[in-house]
């Protein structure tokens, strides 16, 4: 007899087990009656839980294929302890199966028993590749179980073949997603620090440790003062003189005496003059503290005038924190010929300042002289004129000029317009005050063409000392 194979697995139908897993059609036999279900078999212990690997996706389960016609159904034997899957058992020959009545509904399902403890974690067996996780429909509430439909005459039964071949093991069914293992809760913070016991009592004293051995005996002490002379005897009576004897000779000078009290303290000679190298002396020397158009505050001055960029050099922050004041200060100059019997005085500006005799001292500044401009800068010291103001006195025979800065050796500098005009110049003068000087007179001016455009500006003057003191100094400039 020749068997009918299945197209899927190539066993005998009479031994495949795909006819339930997938639907094929099985041999069709006499249709018997459907035997009574037998009572659902006790729920057997869980198996061992091993560790839950990764969740793979869930493949997508396939259709279900239509149910074939069942034989005669035996008597259900109890259902064993469900453990893990195991192979699907080859299924025997079907007898001729009868017509199967109307499947009713399914009755509502029972209760889930309680969980099992879980075993012990077993060895977790390498991962098949996971397909795609398909989307769970609800499930829906199970129907009342229908009415069963009339039995039909039960066929013969027939012989119980033997048993096949163990079929292919049924493809496991898909795990159910596991639960989101719940995260570990913070751990709870370190209870405080008992507080320290009572500090026991001391215990008792150990016993006394062996003397040890004596010392080496100590120094000898100094020996003591050399006790009073006695008392002397008595004189005795004086012999007769005897002749002179030769002079012996002179014997060897004695020690130096100790050094002798140290006399008082002399009186204290007067106190020395010190020199501070890192004063400006000058009050306004920036010339940032007058107001535009007036004249220079701190300095007395004729024909002298503040200015503000761009004629000036430099400057501060005064009023503003944002804006600072940039000023000089402008010297108009002097007539070269006054009418008979006027005298004629230059711009200038003027400052004494304290000195101390001895001292060196320098002074610079910036200077801008424009066209025909003269700038004299001087510093002078009593008994010198203050302020050397040189002058044009106007007479019948002509213009008589006075210059006290020549006449008097006033030390000074010469600032010419040698540069374009707006651009300003740095200048410097070193000067000594000479003995018995207390106060210097800072003094510019200028002796060029009086009109505006011929204007002598001067900005950021410094006056202070560079040196000594000395005992003489001699001017050199």
């Amino acid at each position: 007899m020749k068997h009918r194979r299945c197209s899927h697995c190539g066993e005998c139908l009479e031994f495949c087990c795909c006819i339930k897993t997938i639907g094929i059609p099985g041999k069709r036999g006499r249709t018997g009656r459907t035997g009574p279900a037998g009572p659902p078999g006790a729920t057997g212990t869980a198996g061992a839980t091993g560790p839950t690997g990764p969740p793979g996706a869930t493949g997508t389960a396939g259709a279900t294929g239509p149910t074939g016609p069942s034989g005669a159904t035996g008597a259900t034997g109890p259902t064993g302890p469900s453990g893990a899957t195991g192979a699907t058992g080859p299924t025997g020959p079907s007898g001729a199966t009868g017509a199967t009545g109307p499947t009713g509904a399914s009755g509502a399902t029972g209760a889930t028993g309680p969980t099992g403890p879980s075993g012990a974690t077993g060895a977790t067996g390498p991962t098949g590749p996971s397909g795609a996780t398909g989307a769970t429909g609800p499930t829906g509430p199970s129907g009342a179980t229908g009415a069963t439909g009339p039995t039909g005459p039960s066929g013969a039964t027939g012989a119980t073949g033997p048993t096949g071949p163990s079929g292919a093991t049924g493809a496991t069914g898909p795990t159910g997603p596991s639960g989101a293992t719940g995260a570990t809760g913070p751990t709870g913070p370190s209870g405080a620090t008992g507080a320290t016991g009572p500090t026991g009592p001391t215990g008792p004293s150990g016993a006394t440790g062996a003397t040890g051995p004596t010392g080496p005996s100590g120094a000898t002490g100094a020996t003591g003062p050399t006790g009073p002379t006695g008392p002397s005897g008595a004189t005795g009576a004086t012999g007769p003189t005897g002749p002179t004897g030769p002079s012996g000779a002179t014997g060897a000078t004695g020690p130096t005496g100790a050094t002798g009290a140290t006399g008082a303290t002399g009186a204290t000679g007067p106190t020395g003059t010190a020199c501070c190298p890192c004063t400006n002396l000058l009050t306004n020397p920036g010339f940032d503290l007058s107001a535009v158009g007036a004249p220079p505050t701190s300095w007395t001055s004729a024909t002298a005038t503040v200015v503000d960029f761009p004629n000036a050099h430099s400057g501060r922050f005064v009023s503003s924190a944002t804006t600072p004041t940039i000023q000089s200060v402008s010297i108009l100059g002097l007539d070269p010929s006054p009418p008979v019997g006027t005298v004629a005085t230059p711009g200038f500006i003027n400052q004494i300042v304290p000195v101390s005799e001895g001292c060196c001292f320098t002074l610079t500044f910036a200077g801008d002289v424009r066209a025909q401009g003269v700038l004299v800068a001087s510093v002078s010291f009593p008994p010198q004129t203050c302020p050397p103001l040189i002058t044009n006195t106007g007479t019948a025979e002509g213009t008589i000029t006075t210059n006290p800065i020549f006449t008097e050796g006033i030390p000074h500098i010469i600032a010419v317009s040698n540069q374009p005009q707006s651009v300003f110049q740095e200048y410097s003068l070193t000067v000594c005050a000479p003995p018995g000087a207390t106060t210097a007179c800072i003094t510019f001016q200028n002796i060029g063409n009086p009109a505006p455009g011929s204007q002598a500006l001067v900005d950021n003057v410094v006056f202070k000392n560079t040196g000594g003191p000395c005992d003489t100094c001699v001017q050199n400039f």
